[in-house]
């Protein structure tokens, strides 16, 4: 088969696009046009060379414009994020279109399945195959997702209705902990429309209350749907459906556990190697360590030579961050990204530290200024405080702050005031409050005169 040319994105809806299947038993492959769908062997082993090289053998007599692959990772912009749990190495960074000499879009596995289910509303998918896929579409947007390695009884909730439990305990009780496990993600996300899929679904007596069976073709329609132009091309899309499109950003993307990652396992064979080494003898071996496990910054000098490294353990941590998806997170936080999911909110840390010129858009609008006019306005009242010109209630100058906080809004001053207290007017008593029980504001007030004190109730959202 003669590959296609590369050529840029078009502007309309290719004719022919190839769908690839990626799963962990078998790589699945079926063509714009045609009803079968062929198939080769995939296993533990399988790199992204040998993929490409056995879709060229399975597909070696179809022409294809674009390619569209089901990835069972994390994918992010496009592209693999961290390693398959259940396949070869190398599949992050590696180019898949200089591969197969076309455009292609790679979505997570599961979301290719939830993409060619979806029929409107919000929709919940779970793949029941080898391990527990799972993903949300909303209004025509897909969103991939990891709920398979949230916490659930002592291990994850895919430690319950996998393969391997099914294996293990049998059906019943598979299927008893399938049900109380779909129940759950029902009643946290609420969707309208439930569609269980994955080869597994068919060992289920019944579907749970609100479910319908998906089919793993739907995988085949998803790919097909990530070429549709939203809206101006839906030959394949079933009759009533919405248009459709993908979302990929840092908050959508959601990372298998750390100790799961392919990075982190190469960082543990290597602490077994080395944790046993004498720092004695890893100096003797490089008496230059002193000076090159060392980096200085901001006035402040950090020697790290004194530990069980070597050159290869820096190179495993960084890999392990890159594979983390460190970079893009990072960005995502400098561009004012909502990347605190729990609360859906931007993390403006480097907006605290931004020089007054900088700028850091936040839903359209440069935050840095109002950030500036807060901070001049909490230095013109401190210095008031202290020179007795803000006066209490009563007239007299404050003597006494008390803090009162929680959490993150107790250390953060805490720590603050104890690496500064050599700076500070020693005039005055500074006291923190963090305890809900009574006792801890009792303590803390019982010497002090209540005309001469200045509580500060510090909160980032006041819902504490």
């Amino acid at each position: 088969m003669k590959s296609p040319k590369k050529r840029s994105p078009m502007n309309k809806p290719p004719n022919q696009v190839l769908v690839v299947d990626v799963g962990g038993n078998h790589v699945k492959v079926l063509l714009t046009g045609q009803e079968n769908p062929r198939k080769f062997d995939s296993g533990p082993s399988m790199t992204p060379e040998e993929m490409v090289a056995g879709i060229r053998k399975a597909a070696k007599d179809w022409k294809y414009d674009v390619v569209s692959i089901g990835y069972p990772g994390a994918v992010l912009r496009g592209k693999p994020v961290s390693e398959p749990h259940n396949l070869g190495p190398g599949w992050v960074g590696f180019d898949f279109e200089a591969a197969f000499g076309c455009p292609v879009k790679i979505i997570n596995d599961a979301a290719l399945q939830a993409l060619g289910s979806y029929a409107g509303g919000k929709m919940l998918f779970l793949g029941l195959g080898t391990g527990l896929g799972s993903a949300m579409v909303v209004d025509g947007i897909v969103e991939p997702m990891e709920l398979a390695h949230l916490p659930y009884r002592k291990g994850t909730f895919e430690d319950y209705v996998s393969a391997q439990k099914l294996e293990d305990v049998g059906k019943k009780k598979w299927r008893e902990y399938v049900t109380n496990v779909v129940n759950r993600l029902i009643d946290a996300l609420k969707p309208g429309d439930i569609v269980l899929g994955g080869g597994n679904v068919n060992n289920l007596k019944e579907l749970p209350p609100g479910c319908r069976a998906g089919d793993n073709a739907h995988a085949f329609l998803g790919g097909f749907r990530l070429w549709e132009e939203a809206g101006k091309w839906q030959a394949s899309a079933p009759s009533g459906s919405q248009p459709l499109a993908l979302r990929e950003s840092s908050k959508t993307i959601h990372l298998p556990p750390l100790t799961k990652r392919a990075a982190w396992k190469a960082l543990a064979a290597h602490h077994k190697q080395v944790k046993k080494t004498h720092l004695r003898k890893l100096f003797e071996e490089d008496p230059k360590r002193g000076q090159r496990f060392t980096v200085e910054a901001a006035g402040l000098f950090l020697d790290y030579s004194k530990n069980r490294i070597t050159d290869k353990t820096l190179k495993l941590l960084v890999k392990l961050a890159e594979d983390s998806g460190l970079r893009s997170a990072i960005d995502a936080m400098v561009r004012g990204e909502k990347i605190n999911v729990t609360e859906h909110r931007a993390v403006l840390h480097v907006a605290l530290r931004a020089p007054k010129g900088q700028t850091i858009v936040v839903d359209g609008k440069n935050v840095v200024p109002e950030v500036h006019a807060v901070l001049d306005r909490m230095a013109d009242f401190s210095q008031r405080v202290r020179n007795g010109q803000w006066k209490g209630h009563t007239g007299k100058r404050i003597k006494n702050v008390i803090n009162i906080g929680i959490g993150g809004s107790d250390l953060g001053p805490v720590m603050a005031h104890e690496a500064l207290k050599h700076y500070s007017d020693r005039h005055l008593t500074v006291r923190f409050v963090s305890n809900v029980d009574g006792a801890d504001f009792v303590e803390a007030t019982r010497d002090l005169d209540p005309a001469e004190t200045l509580f500060i109730v510090a909160s980032k959202t006041f819902t504490t």
